[in-house]
């Protein structure tokens, strides 16, 4: 509403820092969590994904000395994270239950479109797992390959970015 009531306001940048931390904070649970020590992926990302948008769109509209862009950009490295440990556990979930596509299309989803994250390199272990059982050999054997190249990665202190050869 304020984006709507005040668009040339100076405090723009402000609303939408508030925005992000009420909905990064106020999740469903959000409270409840924390006295029960569950884990933020299993719970809806609705509340996460609208304050992944309001610090994105602060870092897009106010890219220079914002007072509020180093924690907003915490927050939204954070949120990737959380999101791609979501997809994480769904590919599980499918992998268990004897889908192995459906696995292989979450944890390809993690690869494509959330590079970067600590999940990575068990998303690409269940796309080699997967593609195997699937009879796709070619595929796990080049999944395997970016596997070991990824780790090897990793244990030389570089973050785990996919590495496709």
């Amino acid at each position: 509403l304020f984006d709507l009531e005040y668009p040339q306001s100076r405090h723009r940048d402000y609303a939408l820092y508030m925005r992000g931390l009420i909905n990064f904070d106020g999740s469903a649970g959000g409270g409840m969590r924390a006295i029960f020590h569950t884990d933020a992926a299993l719970s809806s990302m609705g509340f996460y994904k609208k304050s992944y948008h309001a610090f994105y769109t602060l870092s897009r509209e106010f890219p220079a000395n914002d007072m509020y862009l180093l924690n907003a950009n915490y927050r939204m490295h954070y949120l990737r994270d959380l999101f791609a440990r979501h997809q994480l556990l769904i590919a599980r979930y499918y992998f268990k239950r004897g889908a192995y596509l459906a696995a292989v299309n979450r944890a390809s989803y993690i690869l494509s479109h959330l590079n970067g994250t600590s999940s990575i390199l068990e998303s690409i272990q269940i796309m080699r797992q997967g593609y195997a059982l699937l009879g796709l050999h070619d595929l796990s054997q080049k999944a395997l390959r970016i596997l070991y190249d990824n780790h090897y990665s990793m244990n030389a202190g570089i973050k785990p970015y996919l590495n496709i050869i």
